[in-house]
């Protein structure tokens, strides 16, 4: 007997043969066999780029297979073409009544609905990968709640483990969970960075009360440590490793929350990275953060001044 399931079944793992996506290579093989088109007619470059678009998941790969045998007059570089240009991407993945998509509802409907809506939040959260402080912002719970959440969506297959008790949405389903949580408007995107970005403020605040001198630290806003929950960072070098973790999250949320005009967010967040960027770099970027929210300081707090092409932040 042969049993499927999406869940992890952590209980019987001595007869449980888990499924990956597979690697590159392979995925680009299962497309050239099931596209029913010569292998010496494609583009390898092309296909390599179309396996990735789909995750390198095997249904991914056999549904896009299956579009391109369904149409003759199409050529790998007009499916890559169509493809890129989606705005649905798991709209393309379709042959037929089968699509990516159907898989993931098997999963998401059978989540309790306060786990449906902490999934939805992961769609807006603008790094790629998070861990439980940051799921516990994004999901306004606790941090031992959103463990709980996270656990739970890892072992329906929602999400991905990653070292360091760190959590991240494969690309499709992360466009999945995006759908999703559009249905509740543009004010959800908008709340949902806030708390991150809120979180983010108040761990940069602990973080740079190690590595800059007494008092030369930013306070993090009035209110905010008592809204979030902040990693533990004892010393100057758990500081160090932790910003260095979370660089490319907080540089992704700062241009997420400049698209979405949360000004102030953006001006008091790229000011608490930049004494890292100072010392870490890159510079590229360090330059650029600097120039765009340069700030002074008055009695009253931090006083927005001129950036780069006279624009005023």
């Amino acid at each position: 007997m042969l049993v499927t399931s999406r869940k992890r079944l952590a209980a019987y793992e001595e007869v449980v043969l888990p499924v990956a996506a597979l690697p590159p290579e392979h995925s680009v093989d299962l497309f050239v066999r099931l596209s029913g088109r010569p292998a010496d007619s494609l583009d390898h470059a092309v296909l390599a780029e179309l396996v990735g678009l789909c995750g390198y998941l095997p249904l991914g790969v056999s549904l896009l297979a299956a579009r391109l045998r369904h149409h003759p007059s199409w050529s790998a570089e007009d499916l890559r073409a169509r493809l890129v240009a989606a705005r649905d991407r798991l709209g393309e993945l379709r042959a037929g009544e089968r699509a990516v998509a159907a898989t993931f509802d098997l999963s998401y409907r059978d989540l309790a609905p306060e786990r449906q809506r902490f999934f939805q939040r992961l769609g807006f959260y603008p790094g790629t990968d998070l861990d439980a402080y940051a799921g516990a912002a994004l999901g306004s719970v606790s941090v031992a709640a959103a463990r709980e959440q996270l656990d739970a969506l890892y072992d329906a297959h929602l999400i991905d483990e990653h070292p360091g008790s760190r959590y991240r949405l494969h690309d499709l389903l992360r466009d999945y969970a995006r759908g999703l949580a559009d249905e509740g408007g543009t004010m959800e995107q908008v709340q949902a960075v806030q708390h991150v970005c809120t979180y983010y403020l108040a761990a940069l605040a602990v973080a740079n009360g190690h590595i800059l001198r007494s008092g030369a630290a930013a306070p993090a806003p009035p209110g905010v440590a008592a809204q979030v929950e902040t990693p533990p960072m004892e010393s100057r070098t758990a500081a160090l490793g932790w910003l260095e973790n979370e660089r490319a999250n907080v540089l992704a949320c700062i241009r997420r929350a400049n698209n979405l005009a949360l000004h102030e967010l953006v001006i008091r967040m790229a000011a608490d990275m930049a004494p890292f960027l100072r010392q870490a770099g890159p510079w590229p970027s360090t330059s650029r953060w600097d120039s765009r929210s340069s700030m002074g300081r008055s009695s009253t707090g931090w006083t927005p001044i001129r950036a780069e092409g006279g624009v005023r932040l």
